[in-house]
């Protein structure tokens, strides 16, 4: 099918449609181990939630001792702690924010490397974004108890193809994993700017790519 423009999708996401349900505590839970798991430096400053609708994240990434200035920005925003805002459709380059999230967002943009490129051009030197989104992998392999692939999403994502994604952004994967959350599958990245930051403190993942 035809991908829709980026303003035929914001104007989609403005409504209320599909937010009556949240995710369950351990989809955050498990987002927060995995971000501290692997968080390198001092926390604090700036951070951006991106398709953010609360603060189920920060909360969580609070009882695993990261703490930032919570923002958000969604078509549809919630709270007053949330602005309007949409992502993937170019940024002018701030590299102002020091860490940066997009939980289950980028699957529903209309062109992921431009989605990639702009969380990169607001991220700070030598710091991290986190993004996740559903595994293909593992809805295939238990497509009985997951829930079903959404139609609204545009694009779906295996461990390879994220690889290769962030590095023709010009990002780095500093770390990764899928995890088996019932009915969740979902892929995880932490990435940041192609620089000495990665190499000084994560192992490369450049076997995924292949």
């Amino acid at each position: 099918r035809e991908i829709p423009s980026n303003k035929e999708l914001e104007r989609h996401y403005s409504s209320s449609w599909q937010y009556t349900t949240s995710r369950p505590e351990i989809c955050w839970e498990s987002a927060a181990r995995f971000i501290s798991k692997n968080w390198r430096g001092a926390d604090g400053g700036k951070s951006l939630d991106v398709g953010s609708k609360g603060e189920s994240l920060a909360i969580a990434l609070t009882r695993h001792g990261l703490s930032f200035s919570r923002r958000g920005i969604d078509p549809n925003p919630t709270s007053t702690s949330i602005s309007r805002g949409w992502v993937g459709a170019g940024v002018s380059p701030t590299h102002d924010l020091d860490f940066i999230s997009a939980t289950h967002v980028m699957e529903h943009s209309a062109d992921p490397l431009q989605f990639v490129q702009d969380i990169l051009g607001m991220l700070a030197p030598r710091r991290l974004a986190y993004i996740e989104v559903p595994s293909l992998e593992l809805h295939a392999e238990d497509a009985g108890s997951c829930d079903d692939v959404n139609r609204d999403h545009l694009w779906h994502f295996t461990c390879s193809s994220l690889m290769r994604l962030v590095d023709r952004a010009g990002g780095c994967v500093a770390a990764y994993e899928m995890d088996r959350i019932p009915k969740w599958p979902v892929h995880r990245l932490l990435i940041s700017h192609n620089d000495a930051f990665v190499a000084d403190n994560y192992v490369t993942l450049k076997e995924h790519k292949a």
